[in-house]
């Protein structure tokens, strides 16, 4: 028996489950079991030099820290084993652009969430109730003086005609559903299924669209733009389109203004092209899961 506690501890540290008893070390489990088929594809080929060149492209076109590149590299890999491992069964040529791709997304994810405070009582603790100015509601504001009971009203039977105190309550229970005003494209193709009245009555009925959304209480969404298109702001809209329509947004829906979409220039640069699959991959590499269902 040792005489003294700090004899007793010198003869536990030269112990090998000293480190283990205490928490200091941790066996290390496992390795997870890889396919056979990617396993033999990996023996066959030569990646590294495949890597080097993403990365030293990368650090080309971006001009930072090489830490930066290797991380968003490295989550890339990850993202598209996870998603779609039958691609590293291939030739590593047939994938390779792809995983540039997906690296230069996450490059934009990783930087945009740099800065980016956890909660928001983490903003009030940095900024205080400053960091709340310029927040804004949910559901868009309304016009003071409208007539918010038109909401009440039920719309026409079928085959009758829209009354205009009906289009108006119509616009407004669409805006209480979804938080935002109605578009003049949903009034054009989707108004039966939205509950809105079609675009050829309102047009008898009021001057312009803008006019109709006014007298229901909004403020037009469609205003021109005058400052820069973000990485966030390009991915959240056509997410929000993704949500309105049940499919991503392609070419013809980026060139057509009144789908309110970023414009050529953003969705090349930001998410890789104007294709549905190259949108739907930047926008999955830029927003979170909760951020591409609506949730901020």
């Amino acid at each position: 028996m040792a005489g003294s506690m700090a004899l007793a501890l010198r003869q536990a540290e030269r112990h090998p489950d000293f480190d283990r008893c205490f928490g200091l070390a941790v066996d290390r489990p496992a390795p997870a079991a890889v396919d056979s088929d990617v396993e033999l594809a990996f023996r066959r080929h030569d990646f590294r030099a495949g890597f080097e060149g993403i990365t030293i492209g990368l650090m080309r076109s971006w001009k930072c820290d090489r830490g930066w590149i290797d991380e968003a590299v490295q989550d890339a890999l990850a993202h598209l084993f996870e998603t779609k491992r039958e691609l590293f069964t291939q030739h590593p040529d047939r994938w390779m652009k792809l995983l540039y791709r997906v690296a230069h997304q996450q490059l934009i994810k990783n930087r945009r969430n740099e800065h980016r405070t956890g909660s928001i009582d983490g903003m009030w603790w940095e900024n205080g109730d400053g960091a709340f100015g310029r927040a804004r509601p949910v559901v868009a504001a309304t016009v003071e003086g409208v007539d918010e009971d038109a909401k009440y009203l039920p719309p026409p039977h079928p085959g009758e005609d829209w009354e205009r105190m009906q289009m108006v309550g119509a616009a407004q229970r669409f805006r209480d559903r979804n938080g935002r005003p109605p578009t003049q494209e949903e009034c054009k193709r989707h108004w039966k299924e939205l509950g809105l009245p079609p675009a050829t009555a309102i047009a008898r009925e009021f001057e312009s669209y803008n006019d109709f959304l006014l007298e229901a209480g909004m403020t037009p969404r469609f205003t021109a733009r005058t400052r820069k298109w973000s990485a966030f702001e390009t991915a959240w809209e056509c997410a929000s389109f993704r949500r309105r329509n049940s499919y991503w947004p392609g070419r013809a829906e980026i060139d057509d203004t009144s789908n309110c979409l970023p414009p050529r220039g953003a969705c090349d640069r930001f998410l890789g092209g104007r294709r549905s699959i190259d949108v739907q991959l930047g926008v999955e590499m830029i927003l979170t899961a909760d951020e591409i269902r609506g949730r901020r």
